[in-house]
């Protein structure tokens, strides 16, 4: 590589850190700016490049609530970490999917790319991955008003969630079993 090349590619290293530390300022168009140009440079230098800045790039997009914008870059991630077998980033990115479709208001979808993500977890032992997907699938049946389903949901999490000492599930997964039990309070009050 001359010494050119390797100017451009400490460059963009530069880029990309400047990119992360917009993120973390929570100047998320600025962010996006980087990851885009980057994403540009990378295509056809860098395939590990490439998804690394896409991944972050999904991030803006989520912090943004720009979810149809997030929608392409994470299912053209699964079909990367598809073909080099790296499922348990897969089962994640079927949660991404799931999210995004959740909050563009598509809860069917939602709920096939939870379970999608909830199979790869179980399949390969990602507990975390377990978890968090019953957490997600547990707010989309409370969504629908299905809160014995949900609380059934919650409580497999929290209780998987507490034998692995994962503390942010944990407390994930009370705080959605206390806000069921207020809502469903709330609604044999309402009748």
């Amino acid at each position: 590589m001359s010494k050119f090349h390797k100017n451009i590619e400490k460059e963009r290293e530069r880029d990309y850190e400047r990119g992360l530390s917009y993120f973390e300022q929570k100047k998320y168009d600025l962010a996006e700016k980087i990851f885009k140009k980057l994403l540009k440079h990378y295509k056809s230098r860098s395939r590990i490049k490439y998804f690394k800045v896409k991944f972050n790039l999904i991030k803006v997009f989520d912090k943004k609530q720009e979810y149809i914008e997030s929608i392409p870059h994470i299912e053209e991630s699964i079909k990367h970490f598809k073909e080099i077998r790296k499922f348990q980033i897969v089962g994640a990115l079927y949660n991404e999917l799931s999210n995004a479709y959740f909050y563009f208001g598509d809860l069917d979808k939602a709920k096939e790319f939870t379970k999608i993500s909830l199979n790869i977890a179980k399949k390969n032992n990602f507990t975390r991955g377990i978890v968090s997907n019953k957490i997600n699938y547990g707010n989309y049946l409370r969504f629908e008003g299905k809160f014995e389903l949900a609380l059934k949901s919650y409580s497999e999490a929290t209780e998987l969630a507490e034998k692995h000492n994962f503390t942010m599930e944990i407390t994930k997964g009370y705080l959605n079993l206390f806000t069921i039990y207020a809502e469903i309070g709330n609604n044999y009050k309402d009748t």
